[in-house]
């Protein structure tokens, strides 16, 4: 059986390694070239509870992602509002949109072109008791932020 083994690896390493292909030279065939993308920047603006307008560090970093994108063409922006587990299913969905679009209404508002996405992702119903002050709640109650820069031949996606 070694016997075997030694003999297949014997073969495998005379064996002609096969030629590389030059593209430029083979008609009808040419090299994919990608354009450079943007990197997604990301920002997260925070609320105070039970809020639809952003603290004065959401505030901050609105400003932080505003001047980040000045002078950026054909941006994709996606929006996702957050909120924490305190309360009901029902009134965190709304909440997180809520928060949602008025970041949306925020950019808009600031002369920033860009096509927007929304989304949600609204916690519920933690179990009883509980520390509303808890700082994990904070890093809930936010929206995300992320944009890039997208080119041409994109603005569908």
């Amino acid at each position: 059986m070694e016997h075997m083994v030694a003999e297949m690896v014997k073969k495998s390493m005379s064996a002609p390694t096969p030629p590389t292909i030059d593209a430029q030279k083979v008609q009808g065939v040419s090299e994919k070239r990608t354009e450079p993308t943007t990197a997604a920047q990301q920002y997260e603006i925070y609320f105070d509870f039970g809020m639809s307008r952003p603290n004065a560090e959401g505030e901050n970093e609105l400003r932080r992602f505003e001047e980040s994108i000045r002078g950026l063409n054909d941006l994709k922006i996606e929006l996702v509002g957050r909120t924490d587990d305190i309360g009901t299913s029902k009134f965190n969905r709304r909440l997180a949109r809520k928060r949602a679009l008025n970041i949306a209404d925020w950019i808009k508002a600031h002369g920033i072109k860009a096509r927007i996405a929304l989304s949600t992702k609204a916690e519920c119903c933690r179990a009883a008791p509980y520390d509303k002050r808890e700082p994990t709640f904070k890093e809930k109650r936010r929206v995300t932020i992320i944009s890039r820069q997208i080119g041409e031949g994109q603005m569908n996606k």
